[in-house]
């Protein structure tokens, strides 16, 4: 806020009871500006306006917004045994070939989660009196792939 210039007419809170007293909302604004850490933050935290100064440049939100989004992206996108696959084989054949496996996988997975969206409650109930066995099987060709795995390993080096 500038040198005590007072807030804008139309944003004045309204109280009928209690009337308006620009000093405690001006003190309540400058302690919650100060809370943030700058301009830039403050601006995306609080919605009412307050005069900084100079406004704020483009280019530092862009950054600001290019940084956040990269962050996010890096943190939401899990690289598990499929993505190292995709990478393996772009890397071994070509863009095309690696563009084409990663569609292909992407199909797959809409294809599992339409299934599982449409039919996923009527095949539990039916899975549901031989849950055991299934996960005791399961659990079994896991560790003989584990140990095969492991035995082959072992005799290629």
């Amino acid at each position: 806020m500038r040198d005590g210039a007072p807030i804008r007419e139309s944003r004045k809170p309204r109280s009928a009871a209690e009337g308006y007293d620009e000093n405690a909302i001006r003190a309540l604004a400058e302690r919650d500006v100060e809370r943030t850490t700058g301009g830039i933050a403050s601006c995306l935290t609080h919605h009412f306006v307050i005069d900084f100064g100079e406004p704020v440049r483009f280019s530092e939100m862009r950054e600001v917004l290019v940084a956040g989004l990269l962050a996010g992206y890096g943190i939401a996108m899990a690289v598990g045994a499929i993505a190292a696959l995709l990478v393996g084989l772009t890397a071994r054949t070509s863009l095309r070939v690696g563009a084409a496996a990663a569609l292909g996988v992407a199909t797959a997975d809409g294809l599992y989660a339409m299934a599982a969206a449409l039919g996923g409650s009527g095949a539990a109930s039916l899975v549901e009196p031989v849950a055991v066995p299934l996960r005791w099987t399961a659990a079994i060709v896991l560790i003989a792939l584990a140990v095969r795995t492991g035995i082959t390993v072992v005799r290629q080096h």
